[in-house]
């Protein structure tokens, strides 16, 4: 769904994710949650490697969330990907029911990297969703 906007710049392809969901709803931010990436580990369908995208990361990134509508493992997932569309991981499931649910209904779920840690010989990545209210300010 996003492709068109990762062929743009960076800043273009954020701002045109973010046209996408209606700003009434957006107005009020509840309070942030931070969450570990799960599926850092794995490489991307098209080969790509998520470590070597994740060494790529800046502190404070701006990263896009999409429904995976065609994940055969979990008809909520969603895809963390950065700014530019290379897919760093899913949301961790249990988060990813309430996120998915909120994408759909065009409520807005900002998402941008905290932290990112060795575990072992591995990268693992927190990010921090700022929900917004699903009420429409008037």
């Amino acid at each position: 769904m996003f492709n068109s906007f990762f062929k743009k710049g960076a800043k273009a392809a954020l701002k045109k994710y973010q046209e996408q969901f209606d700003e009434r709803k957006s107005k009020v931010k509840l309070q942030p949650v931070k969450t570990l990436l799960a599926g850092v580990r794995y490489d991307n369908e098209d080969g790509s490697s998520r470590q070597k995208i994740i060494g790529k990361l800046k502190l404070g990134e701006d990263l896009i969330l999409e429904r995976d509508t065609e994940n055969k493992f979990d008809d909520a997932a969603v895809k963390v990907c950065r700014v530019g569309g290379e897919q760093i991981g899913f949301l961790d499931m249990d988060i990813a029911v309430e996120i998915n649910a909120r994408l759909k209904e065009g409520s807005r779920v900002d998402a941008k990297v905290t932290s990112i840690n060795y575990i072992g010989k591995f990268k693992e990545v927190e990010i921090q969703l700022q929900k917004h209210s699903r009420r429409i300010k008037s």
